[in-house]
């Protein structure tokens, strides 16, 4: 076939027509071409630059030649039937400005030796890549795919852009090889899209993309910085079993389904920021050799960091968890950071019947979140994550007619497991005044339980209640009972008009049938003394120990 002087739109559609074996014998003709004047030195290599055209007429006479325009802006082409360009190979570039194509294209097998532009198009149908070889810029732009868009095992030697389109079918990247950088922006995918398998050289980046199915990502290998920026995923978005070995970047993000990363090995940075996960996410069983950043993430669903290795920090920075994460088996050899997480999930909170198979998992969660607050030095989230593991071992494992479970809850009730001062004291002194009462009520005449104007001591002189009142203090100061002795025998002489002790010049033989009751209320108001006054001590010892 001659060399013509100009292979424009006509010509391109007029050599498609004639078939397969026509359009690659154009092709390799071209090529040939190119092969001589490059031994010639008449073609430059400026020439297969993206836009600029070659200095000398023969590389200008072999552009013209060998482009490929199936349609333009000036001449838009409306495709009415399917185009099946299966096994063509385009010797340069290939255009379609502004088609309409009312059918399916089929590029499957093909080879394009330079760029492949497709922009302001409108393909009712499906378009077609599979195994097919781009060795120069591929770019999809300002275009609409009503069905399915295949590039299996597709190889991309240059760069892969698809800007401001929409693909309403299935998007198959399944096995694809990306030499070059691989940029989406602007672009909705409104059926469920896959990149199983693929191989990215360079960067990838998602941006401004909104995905409307599902999206799979699974046995991919990312060899460069990968990036998801302002993206939507209404379904599930799956990355497991995925070798990251640069940055891995999740900004700004919004994942309605299941967000799954298992398996999967970190070499670089990761950072999540300012990214909600409505459903369920798992980071399990992955490998993290640099640091790991959650900033601002807010984890609406169970999320899952089981059995992990952290190598290097891990952030939780004023991240929100709906319901307790899962870090059973996970390991850190640096302390994470736990500054401003926020647990919004309660143990006492009413938990759906589907996720009643979860409740006594939730004293395990509560431990690890403990071992790592533990290992950050962090001893207020310590404390908290103590506090809400025997709570959800109180109400999910142990039964009310345990002793382990009313000691739990009256942990709880008297010191909040703990952390409060002010619990402990005000029982402490309300004990006081009830132990009081409970003295007073002995010195009074039998069945006569409200007689305060009966005050006076047994011998007439001094006041029965205020001998109450410090025979109930002195016993409530356990510390000191031994040095308050001579206090406690006074008090009781004015109350019973004797005491235990005859050894004591202020004692006499107490009454017999005072002395059992006494006694007894006396052991107590020690044991129940010296039990608030240790849950004091405890909460001022936590208290201060807060960083």
């Amino acid at each position: 076939m001659a060399l013509r002087s100009q292979m424009n739109q006509e010509e391109t559609l007029a050599l498609w027509k004639q078939g397969k074996e026509a359009w690659n014998a154009w092709a390799e003709e071209m090529l040939r071409r190119r092969d001589d004047l490059q031994k010639r030195s008449e073609l430059t290599l400026d020439a297969f630059s993206l836009e600029i055209i070659g200095e000398n007429e023969s590389t200008k006479q072999w552009i013209q030649a060998a482009q490929a325009v199936f349609s333009s802006e000036e001449n838009p082409t409306t495709f009415s039937s399917d185009i099946d360009l299966d096994g063509v190979i385009f010797p340069f570039s290939v255009s379609f400005y502004c088609a309409q194509i009312h059918g399916s294209i089929n590029f499957s097998h093909c080879v394009f030796e330079h760029t492949f532009k497709l922009k302001k198009c409108l393909i009712n149908g499906s378009i077609n890549f599979r195994e097919s070889h781009f060795k120069g810029l591929f770019s999809i732009d300002e275009t609409e795919i009503k069905s399915e868009c295949l590039f299996f095992e597709t190889l991309f030697n240059d760069s892969c852009q698809i800007y401001r389109s929409s693909l309403c079918g299935y998007v198959n990247f399944n096995s694809a090889e990306f030499s070059d950088e691989f940029r989406i922006s602007d672009c909705a995918f409104l059926s469920d899209s896959s990149f199983c398998g693929a191989n990215f050289a360079e960067t990838a980046d998602f941006r401004d993309c909104s995905f409307w199915g599902a999206i799979e990502l699974n046995w991919s290998t990312f060899k460069s910085s990968t990036s998801f920026i302002n993206c939507m995923f209404s379904a599930d978005f799956e990355l497991n079993e995925v070798h990251f070995q640069k940055d891995f970047f999740l900004r700004t993000i919004e994942v309605g389904g299941v967000f799954s990363s298992q398996k999967n090995e970190f070499d670089d940075e990761v950072v999540i920021e300012d990214t909600t996960f409505s459903s369920d996410c798992s980071l399990s069983y992955c490998t993290f050799k640099r640091s790991c950043l959650l900033l601002n993430v807010n984890f609406g669903g169970h999320s899952d960091f089981k059995a992990s290795n952290f190598s290097q920090g891990l952030s939780f920075h004023s991240s929100e968890f709906q319901f307790v994460p899962d870090f059973s088996q996970t390991h850190f050899l640096e302390s994470p950071a736990l500054d401003g997480v926020i647990i919004k999930f309660s143990p006492t909170q009413t938990v759906k019947s589907d996720e009643s198979q979860n409740n006594t998992s939730l004293v395990w969660r509560y431990r690890s979140l403990k071992r790592i607050a533990i290992q950050a030095h962090d001893h207020g989230k310590e404390q908290e994550y103590f506090a809400a593991e025997l709570k959800s071992r109180r109400l999910f494992i142990d039964r009310p007619w345990s002793f382990r479970w009313w000691l739990n809850l009256s942990f709880e009730v008297f010191s909040d497991y703990g952390r409060s001062i002010l619990r402990p004291l005000f029982s402490w002194l309300i004990s006081i005044i009830l132990f009081s009462y409970l003295y007073f009520l002995l010195h009074l005449p039998k069945g006569n339980f409200w007689a305060f104007d009966e005050g006076k001591c047994v011998d007439g002189n001094g006041s029965a209640l205020k001998s109450a009142v410090l025979l109930s203090t002195s016993k409530a100061l356990v510390f000191s009972a031994a040095s308050g002795k001579e206090a406690q025998e006074l008090a009781k002489l004015c109350l019973y008009g004797g005491n235990a002790n005859e050894s004591s010049p202020y004692s006499s033989p107490l009454p017999n049938h005072l002395f059992h009751s006494l006694f007894y209320l006396e052991v107590t108001q020690v044991i129940w003394s010296s039990i608030l006054v240790f849950l004091i001590l405890l909460g001022i010892r936590n208290h201060f120990k807060l960083k």
